[in-house]
Parts: C-alpha cells; structure tokens; sequence
C-alpha cells in the first residue's frame, strides 16, 4: 500500500515538473515568430531609410536599375556585411525563398514626383528569388500570418495584410 501510494506520489509529481517546464518554456517558443516578424519590418524601415540617404545625395533621384548596389555602400557602413538586411528573417530560418523587392513603379523617378510619400510603397516583401527584385506590389506575399511588411517613401515601414488595398 506504502509503495502505491509513493508510486502515486512521483507520477504527480513528475506531471507536474513537466507542466511547469512547459509553462516556462512555451512562451520562448512562440517568440521567434514575433521576433522574425519585428526584425523584418526593422529591415524594411532600414532600406528605406538608407534610400532616402542615397536619394538625398543623388540629387532627389530614385534608382534607375540596381536597388542593391546603392544601398549596400549606405548599409555596409552600418553593420557586418553578413548582417546586410536584404531578406526576411523568416526566409533564412525556415529555409524559404524570396526576400525584399523595390517597388519598380517608383525606380528613376525624382522623390518629388511623388505627392504622398507616406503612401507610395517602395520596398516589400516578395515570394520572388534573388536579392534584387524589383517588381509591382502584386508581388507582394503574405510570410506573416497573411500579411507583410512595406517600406514606403518617406521612410516609414507598416505591416499590412494582402487583403488591405
């Protein structure tokens, strides 16, 4: 009787370490989700910024081929080439394709052509391979629970859902 009871008491008690461990570790679990998702809009916010750095110094102008070659001078001498910022988090961990395109509707164009910035896209995820992509928000991909994240001319980054117009 002594031993059933002793046998009793180890089961529940081992159930509850488990329980407990899984209640501790759980919440890291979900994390990389959230974290792929805020480095990745951080990414997109650090493309535009560093666009708008070239523009300035490119008399106002838009890159009209090559969005990479531009930025990677601008970025490189802010962080470890291995670190450039040129595709999703999401991408490299879970070993899909694509990563950022620039939005060609905006390429060799003057910033002020443009009278909203704030709602012109010029970077966004893409499902596309290469580093770079350039294409039309139709190309837009839905990595992060149906939405993504767009870098817009005036240096803001939003996340938006594919359905948004």
């Amino acid at each position: 009787m002594k031993s059933a009871k002793a046998s009793a008491v180890r089961i529940i008690l081992a159930v509850a370490i488990v329980v407990g461990l899984a209640v501790i570790i759980l919440p890291f679990a979900v994390r990389p989700a959230r974290f792929q998702k805020t480095q990745c809009i951080s990414n997109i916010k650090q493309l535009a910024a560093g666009m708008l750095v070239y523009v300035e110094s490119n008399n106002g102008l838009l890159p009209s081929t090559s969005w990479v070659q531009p930025l990677t001078q601008i970025v490189k001498t802010q962080l470890p080439e291995k670190e450039l910022p040129w595709s999703c988090p999401d991408i490299t961990l879970q070993e899909k394709r694509g990563g950022y395109a620039f939005n060609y509707a905006v390429m060799g164009k003057r910033l002020a052509d443009f009278p909203n910035p704030e709602t012109t896209p010029l970077f966004f995820e893409t499902d596309a391979l290469g580093v770079d992509v350039i294409a039309n928000l139709a190309a837009r991909c839905g990595r992060h629970k149906g939405g993504s994240q767009i870098g817009y001319l005036d240096g803001h980054a939003k996340f938006r859902m594919l359905s948004d117009p």
